[in-house]
């Protein structure tokens, strides 16, 4: 749903906006998950503070929300092996609806394979 929304409703209002001074502009956007325990700390000074999360998690799903291979949605393998059957596969033949890729940068994180996937639902 959220690549639909991305799509159809945020693009759609963008181009219709812009339609004479942006017409070469394209939008793009990547959402990254990944699965792990993860503290939160709450830090700052009084009036001014924010939450802190720390973990592999936020950190690994920031880094594939930067990567722009054509995929909208790129998570972990360990959130592939973990997800139900629903989730997976769709359509009306039941097929995979996630493909598996290799992430270059990967490697240096304990990530060398992942999933990514441009299927969506309209609401």
């Amino acid at each position: 749903m959220r690549n639909w929304f991305f799509q159809n409703a945020i693009v759609a209002k963008f181009k219709d906006y812009y339609k004479n001074s942006l017409s070469n502009f394209s939008l793009g956007q990547t959402v990254g998950i990944d699965r792990s325990l993860v503290y939160i700390s709450r830090a700052g000074i009084r009036m001014n503070n924010d939450l802190i999360w720390v973990g592999r998690a936020p950190n690994i799903a920031a880094k594939l929300s930067g990567v722009r291979n054509g995929y909208s949605t790129l998570i972990t393998e360990t959130v592939y092996n973990t997800m139900l059957d629903g989730a997976k596969f769709g359509g009306s033949q039941n097929q995979n609806m996630w493909y598996s890729l290799s992430w270059d940068d990967g490697g240096n994180y304990g990530v060398e394979t992942i999933y990514g996937s441009t299927w969506w639902w309209k609401p």
